[in-house]
């Protein structure tokens, strides 16, 4: 089978009746609420949130990529810099409720969708009880009912959301109760842009490709057999025809076959799927450059190239999974914790900080600033290394500990008490005896002359 046998097979299975995966027609006429775009005078019906779901299931490469951006970005969690009492009290609220397991799936959405929200609930108190995962397929903006857009403030803010679960009674959120997570933004579009979007209809393409593949290896990529009934001297019946049929109907699981011999067995050609491979990398490759990430890191092959060219890479990635990092600090920071501390939960807001991305920055850093040493550009102060002590999570250390060249007692290892041993003089052997602590030897040790032999006792 050739590329033209091949790509007339794709035709036939994306315009099949019987085919079920959903044609790219008739996405594109699909609407969803709150999913279009204004450009100028123009109005572009965007992907809906349920296709773009259904794409994060069933393309292995968009999943697995999805998934490690988030666990990239929020795997390693992240601590809290400010009053020790605030500190204390939001990482006990955090545990309690969850809010590490509810990020990720958070950043999932925002990856998948291009938004992800989180409810704040409050008690009756008016003060920060939790937080809640929304679909974001449940929740739009609150709309004009005349030219169904987002209802928006003066100032260009949005008014509030609308959360519809499936009943009747629609849910409606103040801004404050929402934190909106939006992973790509262009120009005042109130709705983020993720992953799958842009690469939407090169991936569902992909998919129909994979599927026709699969079909038509399965009918010519492998010799099939051709029965002839009847010949000059016999003209097959219809129940003749019905016979031979419920013979080789099974043919692929019989050893033995026994035919009659007006019956003549011929076999068709294997097909040529030479250049499919291509044709799979092509889109491949628009994934890749769609999540920004080069395919020998997404895939992990070390032969796409040199150990130096795949840590260039892997910093890029890194940086993109900083960015993200950086937004979700800020929603923390001058959403979530604002709120508390005007609820009067917290005294002060903290900042949000995120280890090392991988352990090879954090030796990075490390060969770098022992550079910084040995060419006079950093002097090793008490101050300095102070500074480092605290981004890499020890303990500061005081002058007086400098100065005696002592740890700080965070880091001084515990030593259990012991009894002593029993002095190893050659002269003498005490009886092994656990003394008490505070127990002091009162009497001096007796003296033991030797045996005879000149052996000690």
């Amino acid at each position: 089978m050739g590329i033209a046998d091949f790509g007339r097979s794709i035709i036939s299975l994306v315009s099949g009746k019987k085919n079920n995966l959903i044609e790219l027609a008739n996405i594109a006429k699909e609407k969803s609420a709150n999913r279009t775009t204004t450009v100028g005078k123009t109005t572009v019906d965007r992907i809906p949130f349920d296709k773009l779901e259904f794409l994060y299931i069933l393309d292995p490469v968009a999943f697995g990529l999805i998934n490690r951006y988030a666990r990239k970005a929020i795997g390693s969690g992240f601590k809290l810099e400010g009053k020790k009492k605030d500190i204390t009290y939001l990482d006990a609220w955090m545990k309690e409720d969850g809010t590490f397991l509810k990020l990720n799936d958070y950043l999932v959405h925002g990856c998948t969708f291009g938004n992800g929200f989180l409810e704040i609930k409050f008690n009756t108190k008016k003060r920060v009880a939790g937080t809640e995962i929304i679909d974001p397929k449940t929740i739009k903006f609150q709309t004009d009912d005349r030219t169904n857009k987002a209802l928006l403030n003066p100032d260009g803010s949005i008014v509030g959301y609308v959360q519809n679960k499936g009943t009747q009674d629609e849910k409606k959120l103040t801004p404050e109760q929402v934190l909106h997570f939006k992973l790509f933004s262009i120009s005042d579009e109130q709705m983020g842009v993720g992953f799958l979007e842009p690469l939407f209809k090169d991936s569902w393409l992909e998919l129909n490709i994979r599927e026709a593949i699969g079909q038509s290896v399965w009918r010519h990529g492998f010799k099939q057999f051709i029965f002839t009934v009847g010949n000059e001297r016999h003209y097959p019946t219809k129940e003749d025809m019905e016979a031979i049929y419920d013979l080789v109907y099974d043919i692929n699981h019989r050893s033995e076959l026994v035919l009659p011999d007006y019956v003549k067995v011929n076999e068709t050609k294997e097909g040529d799927f030479r250049g499919i491979e291509s044709i799979i990398s092509y889109y491949q490759n628009q994934k890749f450059a769609a999540f920004q990430v080069p395919k020998a890191i997404a895939l992990g092959l070390s032969e796409e190239g040199s150990r130096s060219t795949l840590e260039l890479l892997g910093i890029d990635f890194d940086q993109i999974v900083r960015a993200i990092q950086h937004k979700l600090a800020y929603l923390l920071e001058n959403k979530l914790f604002k709120l508390m501390k005007e609820r009067g939960q917290i005294s002060e807001i903290p900042k949000v900080i995120f280890p090392e991305a991988t352990p090879s920055d954090m030796n990075e850093k490390a060969t770098r600033m022992q550079k910084y040493v040995m060419s006079g550009l950093l002097t090793p102060t008490l101050e300095v290394e102070n500074i480092i002590r605290k981004s890499e999570g020890l303990p500061e250390i005081t002058r007086e500990e400098k100065s005696i060249g002592t740890m700080p007692k965070q880091n001084q290892p515990s030593i259990p008490n012991v009894p002593e041993e029993p002095t190893a003089n050659p002269d003498f052997r005490e009886p092994f005896r656990k003394r008490k602590q505070g127990e002091t030897r009162t009497e001096a040790p007796p003296t033991y002359k030797p045996s005879p032999s000149g052996n000690q006792i």
